[in-house]
């Protein structure tokens, strides 16, 4: 499942660069083979949220709710895992599209110069590059702590792995909240 998160992760980045109009620098020689994988219908039909969704609704039905096969308890904390990350990174790259849409950007930038406009592209390329970064730490983390059949602790996300193990009402301890850490709220 983890592999499919990262599969999501680069389609969903490279989707949004892709429909700035531009790819960096670094990614013009392969630009073509890069247009030939998103017009892929089967990834296409993956990347779409709402999907994610539909997806992620009928495996927590039958996993969690009226589960058809038995599951340890650590499959069904990744799986719920990976579907909340997943549905975390679509916003995270739609409010960003959302926010700087090429035509709402166009039309604010019609009247500056065209530095704005490499500016722009300038923070689209370190946002995507960050975020693609940093989810794909989270996601060979969360690997390797599945591997090691250990329940995952992180830091910034201890509101969404709380929430999972609510939701798999588990007897294990949960992580505890830590009162002078604001950084969660």
């Amino acid at each position: 499942m983890y592999v499919i998160a990262i599969i999501d992760l680069v389609f969903s980045i490279l989707t949004a660069i892709f429909n700035f109009g531009y790819f960096p620098d670094f990614t013009k020689p392969i630009a073509p083979l890069i247009k030939e994988v998103l017009d892929s219908p089967i990834l296409q039909v993956w990347s779409s949220p709402e999907k994610i969704f539909l997806l992620s609704y009928i495996v927590i039905e039958y996993m969690i709710v009226h589960p058809l096969f038995k599951f340890p308890k650590l499959i069904k904390y990744n799986v719920l895992l990976i579907f909340a990350l997943l549905m975390i990174q679509g916003l995270v790259i739609s409010y960003w599209d959302l926010v700087f849409a090429p035509d709402i950007t166009r039309v604010v930038v019609k009247e500056v110069t065209e530095n704005v406009v490499s500016l722009e592209r300038i923070l689209a390329n370190i946002f995507f590059i960050f975020t693609f970064s940093l989810f794909s730490f989270i996601y060979c983390y969360f690997y390797k702590n599945a591997i090691n059949a250990k329940f995952v602790s992180f830091p910034g996300l201890r509101l969404v792995t709380n929430s999972i193990t609510f939701w798999l009402q588990m007897k294990s301890p949960v992580v505890p909240y830590n009162e002078d850490d604001e950084t969660d709220l």
